[in-house]
């Protein structure tokens, strides 16, 4: 058992994540007695996702004392099974799932992250609903345990409803941007007047940023233009994504690098 000083250390550790390749440290946690009455099916005495992970577009989110299996199942769509020891689990384990979550629509295609969580697994359904996902409905007594079936709650993640609950970064990501953009300007000697200024711009910059940084641009800006239009702000166009990322965003054209960017023609 923690003593009190240990549990207040873990409450302030933050959560670092990487993608796991091999299986051996996600078994670890997936088979650790506390975990895997939760999740395995009756009369399993073992839990192996060497295969799963053996899919390119499955992704493991591996931190310390837990992991965050995400199973492609059609195109933009992901069911994930988070899992934590003990000791991880509450703040912990929640820091770690938004992160993943933030992971996963920056830099895959994802648009929806689904989870299916037996009514016995209080500790999930508190993670899904702490993350913004929506219970879209129950079923009665399909999870197979070595008493009686369990009901099963569904839950999803979209993306939007995911933008309305990151904005505390989001925000911070895209008013960045605006700050780079209006130093470039200065570099050129040319005026910059922002226009479109408020939060949720920026929280919409941020997000397109997001995909932008992580490799996914076209995703990024089909998403931006399809909130610009409905909020009656400007398009944003992809110029060019081979040899050099070129974004037009209507006042520049800007010249993306890894986790920057530089204009390269005012207007």
């Amino acid at each position: 058992m923690l003593d009190n000083q240990s549990v207040s250390l873990l409450r302030q550790l933050e959560p670092v994540l990487w993608r796991a390749f091999d299986a051996d440290s996600v078994n670890v946690v997936f088979n650790d007695p506390d975990v895997f009455p939760l999740i395995a099916n009756p009369g399993a005495v073992k839990i192996d996702m060497s295969g799963d992970l053996a899919n390119p577009r499955n992704v493991c989110l591996s931190t310390e004392g837990g992991a965050i299996f995400f199973i492609a199942d059609e195109p933009g769509i992901y069911i994930v099974s988070a899992n934590f020891l003990p000791k991880y689990r509450g703040r912990y384990a929640l820091e770690a799932v938004r992160e993943a979550c933030r992971w996963m629509f920056a830099h895959t295609d994802c648009l929806t992250i689904q989870a299916q969580i037996p009514e016995f697994n209080r500790a999930a359904k508190w993670l899904c609903r702490a993350v913004g996902a929506t219970k879209e409905f129950k079923r009665q007594a399909i999870w197979r345990t070595n008493d009686a079936p369990a009901d099963v709650s569904f839950w999803a993640l979209r993306y939007d409803d995911w933008v309305k609950q990151a904005t505390d970064f989001l925000a911070p990501q895209g008013h960045a941007f605006v700050q780079r953009l209006a130093a470039e300007f200065k570099r050129h000697g040319c005026e910059f007047v922002q226009t479109e200024n408020d939060e949720i711009c920026d929280v919409r910059r941020g997000a397109l940023m997001e995909m932008v940084y992580g490799g996914q641009p076209e995703k990024g800006v089909v998403l931006y233009n399809r909130w610009a239009r409905f909020a009656g702000c400007g398009q944003i166009a992809l110029i060019s994504n081979s040899s050099q990322l070129v974004l037009d965003i209507g006042i520049a054209v800007i010249v993306v690098s890894e986790d920057s960017f530089k204009v390269a023609k005012c207007r």
